[in-house]
């Protein structure tokens, strides 16, 4: 399990073989289009997989909160989605290498 921590203070947790599995893959080139509707869906649905709904909306909630927003701004969720996959491709850079180092 990969878990971590978001500058806006959101703790998180990501399953390790979701960031491994062929879904993650398809909602990686989704975020990848040249529509930008779909790039938004895209994104939503790539947190989501990422920390499940129920922590989706605990971070749409808090963002809100923060900015004193009635709706959740799509810039924001963007930062946070791209906050948490830097740490999960750093995360699993550290595994890969501790993987590989002598023992």
């Amino acid at each position: 399990m990969i878990t971590g921590k978001l500058s806006n203070g959101f703790k998180y947790e990501v399953d390790d073989e979701a960031i491994t599995s062929v879904e993650f893959r398809e909602l990686i080139a989704g975020t990848m289009s040249k529509d930008n509707q779909e790039k938004i869906v895209a994104n939503s649905k790539l947190l989501e997989f990422l920390i499940g709904e129920d922590k989706k909306n605990e971070l749409y909630a808090l963002i809100r909160k923060k900015l004193g927003k009635k709706y959740t701004p799509v810039e924001e969720v963007d930062k946070c989605t791209i906050e948490i996959m830097k740490a999960v491709e750093e995360q699993n850079i550290q595994a890969k290498n501790s993987e590989s180092s002598p023992k």
